[in-house]
């Protein structure tokens, strides 16, 4: 019995938790910690999937090498917090992910109507001073119970795929509702890639046609409507990576990225770096960037024999959160996070739905 064994381990381990002085955490502060991570590691042996696993024990290493801050551990929670969301969506029954699947739709349509709410002028909720902390002229910004456009952007373009199910119709206005009130690299990423996984059904002239279509779209969006969606991330992303050079192995440590670390670009201060693979080489070095590729490739491995099985939705949000992850940080917007693990929950469990693993 694993649990048993590292029940064993944790009782031996947690008394000999202590880290020099200049960490800047006392022993007793130490103790109470690792007591906190050993009986939340637990958490590892409840998924089946090693890449994840592998993934939460290197997390908690690069906790302990970055001196056990607590926004640290409250990185570190999050990602234990994450995988439980992802172990339960694993476990679903096909009316339970109905259910699911039903109430992220409902969730995305409440978000649009409460847009329409404040595009009226009639919010009785927030305030520009809800949002920004400081006092801004004018009524409400149309961005939902969001804190900025992009994350309502991103909220709602991985729900498209479940949207899409309830009625294309409704899809279709979300898309155009996004383009037109939310532009963001994110959300246009996740329009496209729904769009192509409906398009991949089609024959080849069709895919032609609309692959086309997308790029002179993206064309026109990125230059004329949403100029600093990608421009502006460059400078960023070229600090982000000389920050991860200076530890490239083990990282940072979890939510490094806005607390130890800070990057400036265009006179203003980044506590994220607009991609959710580098932030992670930031934060868990390429040991953790390394893992997550493995987890990817052995999800893929695992379902190309049941690929005409698993539920469209489930692999158009999947393409849809792995699109988002290159110019984006869906894992870092809890509502967000909460969408990625449930999807990539429901994967796993379908690719082991045949051994009777799930």
């Amino acid at each position: 019995m694993i649990g048993y064994r590292w029940l064993l381990a944790a009782v031996f381990l947690a008394p000999l938790a202590a880290f020099p002085a200049d960490f800047g955490i006392g022993i007793p502060q130490a103790k109470n910690a690792v007591f906190i991570l050993l009986g939340l590691a637990f958490i590892l042996w409840l998924t089946p999937n090693w890449w994840l696993r592998a993934f939460l024990a290197w997390a908690i290493v690069a906790f302990a090498a970055s001196g056990m801050k607590v926004w640290g551990m409250a990185g570190l929670l999050g990602l234990l917090a994450w995988t439980l969301a992802y172990e339960q969506t694993a476990r679903l029954t096909g009316p339970q992910w109905a259910r699911v699947r039903l109430m992220i739709a409902v969730a995305a349509l409440g978000q649009l109507a409460w847009m329409g709410i404040q595009l009226a002028h009639a919010d009785p909720v927030f305030s520009p001073l809800s949002y920004s902390g400081k006092v801004l002229a004018g009524p409400a910004p149309a961005i939902g119970w969001f804190a900025n456009a992009s994350d309502t952007a991103l909220f709602l373009g991985l729900s498209l795929p479940a949207v899409a199910v309830l009625s294309p119709w409704l899809a279709v206005g979300m898309s155009l509702t996004i383009l037109w009130l939310l532009p963001s690299a994110g959300g246009f990423m996740c329009i496209a890639a729904v769009a192509i996984w409906l398009l991949w059904s089609r024959s080849w002239i069709w895919r032609a046609i609309g692959i086309l279509g997308l790029i002179g779209f993206a064309a026109i969006y990125f230059t004329r409507i949403d100029p600093g969606g990608l421009g502006g991330r460059w400078l960023i992303w070229h600090n982000a990576w000389a920050l991860g050079w200076m530890s490239p192995i083990v990282g940072w440590g979890p939510n490094a990225v806005g607390y130890r670390l800070v990057t400036m670009a265009a006179n203003e201060r980044w506590d994220f770096v607009f991609s959710e693979w580098l932030q992670g080489f930031v934060e868990f070095g390429a040991v953790g960037v390394g893992l997550a590729l493995g987890y990817l490739i052995s999800t893929a491995w695992r379902l190309r024999r049941r690929w005409a099985a698993i539920e469209w939705e489930v692999l158009a949000g999947a393409a849809c959160l792995v699109a988002v992850s290159v110019f984006s940080i869906p894992f870092r917007i809890g509502p967000v996070a909460l969408l990625a693990a449930i999807y990539l929950g429901r994967l796993d469990g379908l690719s082991r739905a045949e051994t009777g693993r799930i």
